[in-house]
């Protein structure tokens, strides 16, 4: 059941495709059906347009990113709701095949973090390996909070300065 049978066949976008409510999954279907998401992913980068200064004139070019695997996407690809999936985990049937995908699609986002493909900020809540940041009364200690900034400021410029001259 692989949307793509053809490798030479043009690559139709998986959201335009429709699958029916009576659609049965089994481990193959649902692993093949992975193999055709990954390959799609693989195959249509996003384009970044960027512009940068060549002897003083502006010059627009178009950068090939990566796209994360993200599991709304793969149930989109699927045609089945978030909850269908989460549902599949708790599948004697299915668990292990649902597991083996939530961790490709885990080692995807954390891998492409790594490397500075994505986001990583994004990909690490989305993750849930960093957590939101808990905001604490400090009952009018308003010189350390200056100081903190001031040097966390400080900080973000020195690390952007790194960036820019890499």
């Amino acid at each position: 059941m692989p949307r793509v049978t053809n490798k030479n066949a043009a690559v139709k976008p998986y959201f335009s495709v429709k699958k029916s409510r009576k659609t049965k999954f089994s481990e193959k279907t649902i692993r093949e059906q992975f193999d055709c998401y990954t390959s799609y992913i693989r195959d249509n980068p996003v384009l970044s347009r960027r512009t940068d200064l060549v002897k003083g004139v502006p010059v627009e070019y178009y950068v090939k990113k990566y796209r994360p695997f993200l599991k709304n996407d793969w149930c989109r690809f699927l045609g089945i709701h978030t909850s269908t999936w989460l549902n599949w985990e708790q599948n004697e049937k299915l668990r292990e095949t649902v597991e083996e995908i939530n961790e490709v699609i885990e080692d995807q986002k954390l891998i492409g973090a790594y490397v500075n493909e994505f986001n990583a900020s994004i990909a690490s809540q989305d993750l849930g390996l960093k957590t939101a940041i808990e905001q604490t009364n400090y009952d009018g200690d308003y010189e350390n909070i200056l100081a903190l900034l001031d040097a966390e400021a400080k900080e973000q410029k020195n690390y952007e300065k790194r960036r820019k001259n890499k």
